[in-house]
């Protein structure tokens, strides 16, 4: 199930973003840092709070990620299929991606069954809405830039280790 931004509560974005040229051949996954969830209840506060800090310590314009990951089965819209991320911080990542961001710390703790499983069916349905090319590439924060230490999240990109188009 998608959590659409007026559900968890978001805030407008401070200004516009720009569009994402799509198909992107390249989805991100990366971990969100914070606390883990389990309701939609706790997931949504976590998203609303990496907006927040995202708008008001980062000095994005908006949350970071295309889209969240609940360790409930949900997914929390962020800036969705059509405009360009501010995840990886480097245009050339952010400009030519999407960026699946998992919430909580992975780096011993794996993500839940219902995590993967949704995953499964974002990265399907993005390529049937023409948002992924056919031909992505599904990768780890960590192998674009490793010397990002809040991209280290070895548990969640291992369990991704057998999946078609991780690299």
């Amino acid at each position: 199930d998608f959590v659409e931004r007026q559900q968890w509560l978001a805030q407008p974005p401070q200004k516009e973003i720009p569009d994402l040229e799509l198909p992107v051949g390249l989805v991100i996954a990366l971990p969100t840092n914070s606390e883990n969830c389990s309701t939609q209840a706790i997931c949504v506060l976590r998203v609303r709070l990496l907006q927040t800090y995202d708008i008001e310590s980062s000095q994005k314009c908006d949350i970071a990620y295309n889209f969240l990951i609940g360790g409930d089965g949900n997914v929390y819209v962020g800036r969705g299929w059509n405009k360009m991320g501010a995840h990886m911080n480097n245009i050339n990542y952010d400009s030519q991606s999407l960026s699946f961001a998992y919430i909580g710390s992975f780096k011993t703790i794996q993500p839940s069954a219902k995590q993967l499983s949704v995953t499964r069916l974002l990265l399907e349905r993005g390529v049937k809405l023409g948002k992924i090319a056919p031909s992505y590439r599904f990768t780890a924060s960590s192998k674009l830039m490793p010397s990002v230490t809040d991209f280290k999240a070895d548990a969640l990109y291992a369990s991704f280790a057998n999946w078609t188009h991780w690299s």
